[in-house]
């Protein structure tokens, strides 16, 4: 059902923005002769449908020509075209904070763990000065979480992923350079895994008289799905070989959050039993997000890059409760439960920084 909705929501984004004009864009580019067929020209007679234009399509596949920066004065990058970019993440994540009684939390380690990952930039900007980008970043990590020295410690994954769909609009600035200002439709998916395993002594159900090894494995996992929107802007500046770009949004969607846990106990690697509980809840989830690059042209098409990420959900995130297992309600340690219990309205910061390569036609 959500899969549905999202679909939808970009259908709907997507007839929007190839219904909206700016003022002169139907006019095209000064000097344009009228009536000119498609591919004669670098220009269409609406500019905003230049990517569609033959012409505009041809490559001379040489994305390793020179870089010819003699005339650079700041304003290269106001050409169209295609671009995509490529960059490997390294970001860290705040832990879950466990909840419970004072003394569970004293004895409780926080703080942020790295977790690495893709993130994958895909776009066209016309001649006039209008476009769509399309981002998705996937990365995950894990950690052990617990007190220090504990023999049984809980595994913890977190995963992130996120996806755009942007539709937007580049000014020249005065002093150069140019910002561009962007609205769109995103899917962001939060993720906390956790698994921790008790060795036990149990009782062999044939014959009673015999003990042997049993574990008890007991897993959580508390899950956002966030679809929803927002709005924007970038700041675009070159200089000779370099270039630096800002990216600046402000995102909310509607969070259908569930968590569930698992107690199973196995005897001799044999399953004896297992109880498994599910529950969720909808809420609202506002985000900020930021990045900054800088890019150095290496060729007429190729750049490599590095820049800065930055993600801050202010509330609504449902997380993992990571107390062990003899401490946490949702463990059968503590008493069996109807339904587990996470942490449903905690905030949650993203930063780090990525490395990459950035081809643009």
């Amino acid at each position: 059902m959500q899969i549905k909705r999202f679909i939808a929501t970009i259908a709907i984004f997507a007839v929007i923005g190839l219904n909206c004009e700016l003022p002169g864009q139907i006019l095209g580019s000064p000097g344009q002769v009228a009536n000119q067929g498609l591919g004669g020209s670098p220009h269409t007679s609406n500019p905003d449908a230049a990517v569609f234009d033959p012409g505009n399509l041809e490559y001379d596949m040489q994305p390793f020509a020179p870089l010819d920066i003699s005339d650079y004065d700041g304003d290269a990058d106001y050409s169209g075209g295609f671009y995509a970019t490529f960059d490997r993440t390294f970001l860290n994540v705040r832990r879950p904070r466990p909840f419970g009684d004072i003394a569970t939390r004293n004895f409780f380690p926080r703080g942020n763990d790295w977790i690495s990952g893709n993130l994958f930039t895909m776009g066209n900007m016309s001649p006039s000065g209008s476009g769509w980008d399309i981002k998705y970043l996937r990365t995950s990590g894990s950690f052990f979480n617990g007190p220090a020295g504990i023999g049984n410690p809980m595994w913890i994954t977190t995963s992130i992923h996120k996806f755009e769909l942007n539709r937007s609009f580049r000014q020249p600035l005065t002093k150069g350079g140019f910002i561009e200002p962007y609205f769109g439709v995103r899917y962001d998916y939060f993720q906390d895994k956790s698994i921790e395993d008790d060795d036990e002594f149990m009782i062999d159900l044939d014959d009673p008289t015999i003990l042997g090894e049993g574990i008890n494995r007991f897993t959580q996992s508390a899950r956002n799905s966030i679809i929803g929107g927002g709005v924007g802007f970038r700041l675009h500046q070159s200089l000779g070989r370099w270039s630096w770009r800002s990216d600046t949004g402000i995102n909310g969607g509607f969070n259908t959050q569930s968590w569930n846990r698992s107690d199973a106990q196995f005897f001799e690697g044999a399953l004896l039993n297992q109880f498994i509980s599910n529950a969720g809840r909808r809420t609202f989830t506002p985000s900020f997000e930021s990045t900054c690059d800088v890019t150095y042209g290496i060729s007429r098409d190729v750049s490599i890059r590095a820049g800065t990420f930055l993600s801050y959900m202010w509330t609504g995130v449902a997380r993992a409760n990571t107390v062990q297992a003899d401490g946490n309600p949702n463990s059968f340690a503590s008493g069996p439960l109807y339904s587990p219990q996470a942490i449903t309205s905690q905030a949650s910061i993203v930063a780090g920084f990525t490395v990459g390569m950035e081809w643009r036609r």
